[in-house]
């Protein structure tokens, strides 16, 4: 009979366009299922072999002792993939601590919330939160605080040290680069990351300085500066914050 509608063929170029998306997914495929396999590999391994459990977000290249270390691309093998936007895979109350250092401005304001709202649920009770992020406030002073010099040498340091075309040593630049660079969304101040922590349940929120804590278990653990190169720079840009699961 005649065919009134016979087989299109599609183009070679289009048939190659077509087997290399279909190699990526499977390689894609391939690397998640990976990441998976190592992360519940590790993780066992943790909870068998530590008696207080804590776990760090966003951990990059660190490495923290007796910290269960995860980021959503691991550089360490010691790490494991975890999207902080999706809910954490781990069961409620089982963490005596949470730590994200320079995490939480990646992300923009719901994805943050939700963030906080995993915290607090695979937290223990009485289990404690420690957030490091740049400080929406002293960010905002390098330019209301310019006539004063504030942050004059933070100003020169950035410059550079992360732009590219060093017009002058003005605020501006700064500040648009902390707004634009690194994948940044969303910065905080003391009194709003405050508010959102106490949405989430969290209570006895306290402000503390670069490295330092009342609980052993969070002193000197920021590592930031080890990243940028200057840990007196980051001293001065720091916000960092602790909060308690009632």
């Amino acid at each position: 009979m005649f065919n009134r509608f016979p087989k299109t063929r599609l183009p070679k170029w289009l048939k190659q366009i077509n087997l290399l998306k279909g190699l990526k997914k499977d390689l894609g495929n391939l690397k998640k299922c990976f990441l998976l396999a190592k992360r519940e590999r590790i993780t066992t391994r943790y909870f068998k072999t530590h008696s207080v459990f804590k776990l760090h977000l966003g951990s990059n290249k660190t490495v923290l002792d007796g910290w269960l270390c995860s980021d959503l691309v691991p550089k360490s093998k010691q790490s494991i993939f975890l999207d902080v936007t999706c809910k954490f895979p781990f069961p409620d109350q089982v963490f005596d601590y949470v730590y994200a250092e320079h995490l939480i401005e990646h992300l923009d304001l719901e994805q943050g919330f939700f963030m906080l709202q995993e915290c607090f649920r695979v937290l223990k009770k009485n289990g404690r939160m420690r957030i490091a992020t740049p400080d929406l406030d002293v960010i905002v002073r390098l330019y209301t605080g310019r006539k004063k010099n504030f942050g004059d040498e933070y100003i020169k340091w950035s410059i550079n040290n992360f732009s590219d075309k060093k017009l002058s040593y003005d605020p501006v630049i700064v500040i648009n680069t902390l707004f634009h660079h690194w994948g940044h969304r969303f910065l905080y101040d003391y009194n709003f990351i405050k508010k959102c922590l106490e949405k989430c349940g969290f209570a006895s929120i306290e402000r503390f300085s670069y490295g330092q804590s009342n609980d052993i278990h969070l002193q000197n653990i920021e590592k930031h500066h080890e990243n940028v190169g200057s840990l007196e720079m980051v001293k001065f840009e720091a916000l960092i914050v602790e909060a308690v699961k009632p």
